[in-house]
């Protein structure tokens, strides 16, 4: 390495001490925004997009950048801020459909950035300042007012899902109406108004194809086709509802909000979902004495078509009975430091505290091989005893304070926890509104939802009725347990509205009163049918 002489270096010192900060001012002034050279484009005649160019352009003005101001009537700028229903851009023919109901929507498409909205444009201009004024951003960077809806981002092919139209073989009316009930489950959830014609009678090029296969013959298959313009949602044409149905439940019904469908092939899949269960009812047995006033429990014995035997318990609580329930816990947990006990321990507890124990089961999901903390939201008597709204956004099961039940996701959970008194998290809204739900909850893989296991599950009727369900499970000759579709097939034969799929396999436990006493009435499959130490519980006392 060549060495500097004492001289040079201070000649060099010297010429740093003198030109070192003049020169970073200067490169300071020559670094350009990434926004410069972009200009405000407003769609002519809306008021409110001109009024928001031109707060864009007065908050770039205090960021030392000067973006000019037009009418999209002007001509078209080399790089551009497109407000509102603009024409004469490349994605014209789009922009009215990006919008959400309700709400507003920013993101970069070809180089330019696109903001609309039907909800006002402030909220709007605001996102922008941030994503793209304020920050880096990329050709992918997009922001929009969607926590209102189920799907927080939907895209095709790396396009916004309202680009596409959906169309569907011209005179097979089942496709007809499955496109049409696509169409309007995008709308409700996703805010999207998406076209729905015929195959060949759009102007549009970009679709989702409604693709029924007449050679696969009753295949209890389908699979997702991606191409440069779109999808083909392929399937027998025996399957046609469940096919769309399931495509709903496999791409836009899952924990992650954001859904991204961009890879070229082929995605199979199967539509199990919307299958019957093989299941049925046998045998109830229903114990003589009831729990309480409107408390009774059953056990039930079904059988599938190969004569597999399955044990379910089943708890009935009528609406302005006896009795009230509660989330419990072991009598020392604390927020932050969780302590187990098994359902009887837990029940046993509230027990010696005075109440009038009638029935529990086990609750909510929680950390069982780190720190057993919930790994849902977790409210005791009014008392948030999990990390926010839970660590990992599960749906939920709540009682507020009027005594009412309350299932869902959790976006519903972020919009109402202030009005729950108790509440503990699920995996699965197997049941809203009376029909199968998210019943391909597929964390980790495709086996909570399709495989069978002992499950733990809540519900309740319309009229305020309290419906609880544990299928015992992993034990051959007696349970083998059951899927979420027979779970869900279950509370519909029970008359449920609403139904969550609770923490289930070993923990699986329901405990009832019997002679003054309490006592485990399944059989847990735990190894010996040990009691696991749970994390929460729902706990039913008397009134």
């Amino acid at each position: 390495m060549k060495r500097c002489s004492l001289a040079l270096a201070a000649v060099l010192a010297f010429a740093l001490f003198a030109g070192c900060a003049p020169k970073a001012e200067e490169e300071k002034e020559e670094k350009q925004h990434p926004l410069g050279g972009y200009a405000v484009v407003y769609a002519e005649g809306d008021a409110d997009a001109e009024s928001a160019a031109e707060a864009i352009a007065a908050e770039a003005a205090e960021e030392g950048l000067t973006l000019p101001v037009r009418a999209d009537s002007e001509g078209a700028a080399a790089r551009e801020i497109l407000v509102g229903d603009v024409s004469g851009r490349s994605y014209s023919y789009y922009t009215g459909r990006l919008h959400k109901t309700g709400g507003w929507d920013v993101r970069m498409l070809d180089g330019n950035i696109y903001l609309t909205s039907d909800a006002g444009y402030d909220d709007a201009v605001s996102a922008f300042c941030g994503a793209f004024l304020r920050a880096e951003f990329s050709q992918e960077t997009s922001v929009s007012s969607a926590g209102a809806f189920r799907i927080g981002r939907a895209e095709l092919a790396g396009l916004p899902l309202g680009c596409f139209d959906i169309v569907y073989p011209e005179g097979d009316a089942a496709a007809e109406d499955a496109a049409g009930e696509l169409s309007t489950w995008f709308a409700e959830n996703a805010g999207y108004v998406l076209p729905v014609s015929a195959s060949g009678g759009q102007e549009n090029p970009m679709t989702i194809e409604i693709a029924p296969q007449a050679e696969w013959e009753d295949a209890e298959a389908c699979a997702l086709s991606l191409h440069a313009n779109g999808a083909r949602i392929l399937f027998a044409a025996s399957e046609t509802e469940k096919a769309v149905r399931s495509f709903i439940a496999h791409f836009y019904r899952g924990q992650e909000t954001d859904v991204v469908l961009g890879e070229e092939g082929e995605i199979g899949y199967r539509v199990w979902e919307y299958l019957d269960s093989d299941y049925e009812t046998t045998d109830v047995f229903v114990p003589s004495a009831a729990l309480a006033e409107g408390v009774t429990w059953s056990r039930r014995t079904m059988t599938d078509a190969e004569g597999t035997p399955q044990s379910v318990f089943v708890l009935e609580a009528k609406a302005g009975g006896g009795w009230k329930l509660r989330v419990g816990t072991h009598p020392d947990y604390q927020k932050g430091s969780p302590v187990v006990s098994t359902v009887l321990q837990t029940a046993e507890a509230y027990r010696a505290a005075g109440e009038d124990v009638l029935f529990a089961c086990n609750g909510g999901y929680f950390k069982m091989a780190t720190d057993n903390k919930p790994e849902g939201i977790l409210i005791r008597d009014g008392e948030m005893l999990s990390d926010g709204l839970g660590a990992l956004h599960h749906d939920f099961f709540g009682v507020r304070a009027d005594g009412s039940f309350v299932i869902g996701e959790y976006d519903l959970l972020q919009e109402i926890s202030a009005e729950l008194v108790q509440a503990c998290g699920g995996r699965g809204v197997i049941l809203r509104e009376g029909e199968p739900y998210d019943i391909s909850y597929t964390e980790g893989g495709d086996d909570l939802g399709i495989n069978v296991h002992p499950r733990t599950a809540v519900g309740f009727r319309a009229n305020g009725d309290l419906l609880i369900v544990v299928a015992d499970g992993r034990q051959s000759g007696y349970a083998a347990g059951l899927n979420l579709v027979d779970l869900a097939q279950l509370f519909q034969e029970l008359g449920a509205q609403y139904a969550l799929n609770l923490d289930g396999g070993g923990s699986s436990t329901f405990v009832t009163k019997e002679e003054g006493a309490l006592r485990v009435q399944n059989r847990p499959s735990n190894a010996g049918g040990a009691l696991r130490a749970v994390g929460d519980c729902l706990v039913l006392t008397a009134a």
